[in-house]
């Protein structure tokens, strides 16, 4: 069926059922000349049974403000009823949701992995996959968001859509300090990937690595159309750039296959050579290289990659040279896929996906919150610790400790807003007892001679005694640094708690606060 609509709104809202049969919708403009230019691509769940849109699970936005005063056409095999359904008005707002307070969700939709990371006059720029018509992933895109102190971040349009070159994957952004490709010193250039070969539109096409770039502030962003860095494996992704100043020249880490990466050069954003093929055990997708200042001065250069393994070594603008020993940051699968941001001279900041399903809410998936990465020598050993950072501290408004009643704490939270905890080991006090956090329907527990951490059924071991927590509950969230960041943990609890309970074991509650 084609339907035929003038835009005279800057959004159409399409009514999503989210159990309904993902189908193909074409968007394309009429133009004055008659030509029918096909704009978009993407699949979207459709009912057959019209009388289902008497009703919808909720309104998915789409912005469509250069087209007004145009017609398009929306061609697909739906009931004339979804497309009745399709609607302008300006006042229509996705239903205001249970959610996290100071974790970074999607209006409405499915996100994962953080992209274009960067700090710009005074903005942290948040992009992110984005799937902008189910819950599901599908229609790889870039959402917005942005924010002024790493706490709030306030959502915009989506920027980048499928095209005939395929999906838009993860990348990265950095300032056009340098003045490159004839673009002004305050554009923001972004590198992603153009996932060919997924969609019918594309199915013809391999991935490639593309440019883009903004001159408004990362609100909106064009394509560049003749830069790519062509395919050297069939499904390399991920390009994350910087700039090497000791050897003056932008650095892209790429993922290539299985667990190989490369490492490749450029002195003006045109030409491309690999510099470095290597591979890492058990790694794989979403590369980062970055350095670190040492506690005695030094500088430790680090390669991430997206499960949270993490090596140490050496670059020299040219190739990395680890250790050989692999690093885990995180202690279970929740968090996925973290990028650091360009454009901060002295801080290492960091933003992971949290793989959160969120049931019977209309979102999928939620950023978790910013961590600020250091290195720290624990018990002998040199660590990466991902600590909240200086903003979060700032904004924690102390509670009073409650009192202690037979080595139990018991709390009740405040709703619509997060509350946090930090834990230190008793040296004084070693009991055998487990230290136990109940929430409602959900338990954490941690043995301080086994070193086991248990959530409910699941089991993980991060060594025994631990120092000190970090809790964060937010929502249906749970994030847990042990032992000052050298480890992070993320739980989704089955319900929203309004009180806890604490089993001390040989735990101390040091302090608690709330922030919002």
């Amino acid at each position: 069926m084609e339907y035929y609509m003038k835009i005279e709104k800057d959004y159409l809202y399409f009514p999503i059922q989210i159990e309904g049969t993902e189908t193909k919708l074409e968007i394309s403009t009429l133009e004055l000349s008659g030509e029918i230019k096909k704009q978009f691509e993407f699949y979207i769940p459709v009912v057959f049974d019209e009388s289902s849109y008497n009703s919808c699970d909720y309104f998915a936005r789409f912005p469509v403000k250069k087209f007004t005063d145009k017609t398009i056409i929306l061609k697909g095999n739906a009931p004339e009823d979804f497309f009745v359904k399709i609607q302008q008005d300006s006042l229509r707002k996705c239903e205001k949701l249970e959610r996290p307070s100071i974790h970074y969700t999607a209006d409405h939709s499915w996100i994962n992995d953080p992209n274009g990371l960067v700090y710009q006059d005074g903005t942290y720029h948040l992009y992110y996959q984005y799937n902008p018509f189910h819950i599901k992933w599908n229609n790889m895109s870039w959402g917005h968001a942005v924010s002024k102190d790493l706490l709030h971040f306030e959502e915009l349009d989506p920027v980048l859509f499928p095209d005939e070159e395929g999906m838009i994957f993860s990348g990265s952004a950095i300032s056009n300090k340098r003045e490159k490709l004839g673009l002004p010193k305050d554009a923001i250039l972004f590198f992603y990937t153009a996932a060919g070969g997924i969609t019918d539109w594309s199915k013809d096409k391999v991935s490639v690595q593309k440019l883009a770039y903004s001159i408004d502030q990362g609100k909106t962003i064009e394509k560049i159309e003749h830069v790519k860095i062509e395919t050297i494996e069939k499904e390399n992704r991920d390009p994350k750039i910087f700039w090497h100043e000791e050897s003056q020249a932008y650095i892209i880490c790429l993922w290539l296959q299985e667990n190989e990466f490369a490492i490749l050069r450029s002195k003006d954003l045109k030409e491309y050579t690999i510099s470095q093929r290597f591979s890492l055990k058990e790694a794989w997708e979403c590369p980062d290289l970055f350095s670190l200042v040492q506690e005695d001065g030094t500088k430790q250069w680090i390669f991430w990659t997206a499960d949270g393994f993490y090596y140490f070594g050496s670059f020299d603008g040219y190739k990395f040279i680890t250790d050989g020993i692999q690093r885990k940051a995180y202690v279970n699968q929740i968090p996925y896929a973290a990028q650091t941001f360009s454009g901060l001279n002295e801080r290492i900041l960091s933003i992971s996906w949290l793989r959160l399903q969120f049931e019977k809410r209309f979102y999928t998936g939620a950023m978790a919150i910013p961590k600020e990465l250091k290195l720290k020598t624990f018990r002998n050993s040199n660590h990466l610790v991902q600590q909240y950072t200086k903003e979060f501290y700032a904004g924690l408004q102390k509670k009073q400790i409650p009192a202690m009643i037979q080595q139990m704490w018991q709390i009740e939270l405040e709703r619509n807003c997060a509350s946090y905890f930090q834990f230190l080991d008793d040296e004084n006090n070693l009991k055998e007892e487990d230290f136990i956090i109940e929430m409602s329907d959900s338990k954490i527990s941690y043995n301080r001679k086994n070193g086991l951490l248990k959530f409910n059924q699941e089991e993980y071991q991060i060594g025994p005694e631990v120092e000190c927590f970090e809790i964060l509950i937010d929502d249906v969230i749970c994030e847990i640094l042990v032992n000052y960041g050298i480890m992070t943990a993320v739980f989704e609890l089955k319900q929203v708690c309004n009180q806890i309970q604490i089993q001390s074991g040989s735990y101390q509650l040091v302090e608690y606060a709330k922030i919002q």
